[in-house]
């Protein structure tokens, strides 16, 4: 398994724009989905779509249950970047937490944005270090989509990576109602 970039935007977005409500579809490395929700478009361009979630928001977890976001969120998703990361903030706007996550590059699909997580998530929170967390759950999911030892090698060196980008990252503000 390896992700390269994929060239399925050639300079359009599908008409997707600031604005517009889509739908975060989080797949594993079978493509199977596992979770989705609605989300508002904050930015969008060649490189990167930026989409906002409000607190309270439905999760949904494909085949199982849901549960309400805790947070507002931020995430923002590259087309050729094999890491994605969100803002998590507090009602009252406080920053909680920076999470990247290790996966494919985004794909736009009509109203809907995927990417496949490979269940590797990097985590800073106030006061604390960035740390890699889930480190069992890519075990299982190494073992379970047989990554290879080189793939595995790759979303460890990207995780790595990842952490260099969170350790200085200077997050936009959101207000408590989830709007810059």
């Amino acid at each position: 398994m390896s992700f390269e970039p994929d060239d399925h935007l050639q300079g359009k977005h599908n008409g997707m724009r600031a604005g517009d409500q889509v739908k975060i579809e989080i797949r594993h490395a079978d493509g199977q989905p596992y979770r989705r929700w609605p989300r508002v478009v904050k930015e969008i361009s060649e490189e990167i779509v930026v989409v906002q979630t409000p607190l309270g928001s439905w999760i949904d977890n494909v085949g199982g249950n849901g549960w309400r976001l805790p947070w507002h969120v931020r995430r923002y998703l590259w087309f050729d970047r094999e890491y994605h990361v969100m803002q998590m903030y507090g009602a009252d706007g406080t920053l909680e937490q920076l999470h990247g996550d290790v996966g494919s590059p985004a794909k736009i699909d009509g109203s809907t944005i995927t990417f496949i997580d490979c269940e590797l998530d990097i985590v800073w929170k106030p006061g604390e270090q960035v740390q890699i967390a889930d480190q069992d759950e890519f075990a299982e999911a190494a073992a379970t989509y047989a990554y290879s030892p080189e793939f595995q090698e790759q979303c460890w060196k990207i995780a790595e990576h990842l952490k260099q980008i969170l350790m200085p990252w200077e997050p936009k503000w959101m207000s408590p109602k989830g709007t810059p």
